[in-house]
């Protein structure tokens, strides 16, 4: 049952890496190109908040 347990948490972990990585590069994209823009960052947290609450669920 440890495999089974692992995995989730393993995807887990990965996609918060990629998000964190992929929310730095917007950012500096964004920094470069317009600047910072205030609604976006909080609309993208809390998409993949609620992502991730589904995902506990499942």
């Amino acid at each position: 049952m440890t495999a089974r347990n692992d995995l989730p948490a393993f995807a887990a972990v990965a996609l918060a890496v990629v998000a964190a990585t992929d929310r730095a590069v917007r950012a500096v994209l964004k920094d470069e190109l317009a600047g910072p823009v205030a609604p976006r960052p909080t609309l993208a947290r809390s998409r993949s908040r609620s992502r991730k609450k589904h995902r506990g669920k499942r």
